[in-house]
């Protein structure tokens, strides 16, 4: 019988990731700095019993736009980048860039927001 894999949480994996790629502040939710990036899981289609392909939309915040800009494609190379690496003991298949880059002001903040999406598709592995 073929046993499902284990799955990463692709927001802790590619937060882990693209700091150490970046130098700034990565997470899930905003930061007080003036320069960071949010990665989000925004859905994806279904697990297969070998590989996830979780969706994810990716937020630089700068406080200069052109500083947004440039955060943001260095985000996007990193990941877009990623097929054949592994992660955590999770390999990366391959990376579909599916939207972006888009300016979207956050009302929330004063900083310049761009985003982009992808889905990452990154194999299991077998469960501990």
């Amino acid at each position: 019988m073929i046993q499902t894999l284990t799955f990463p949480d692709i927001e802790d994996l590619l937060c882990t990731f693209l700091t150490g790629a970046l130098g700034v502040p990565v997470g899930t939710r905003a930061s007080s700095a003036s320069s960071f990036v949010r990665v989000l899981r925004t859905g994806g289609p279904p697990a297969t019993r070998v590989s996830d392909s979780p969706q994810v939309t990716v937020e630089a915040y700068h406080s200069r736009e052109s500083g947004a800009v440039q955060l943001l494609e260095r985000a996007r190379r990193a990941i877009t980048d990623l097929p054949g690496l592994e992660l955590s003991g999770f390999r990366v298949k391959s990376v579909d860039i599916i939207g972006g880059p888009v300016n979207l002001p956050d009302p929330s903040t004063s900083l310049f927001r761009y985003t982009f999406t992808a889905v990452v598709q990154i194999r299991g592995k077998q469960p501990i």
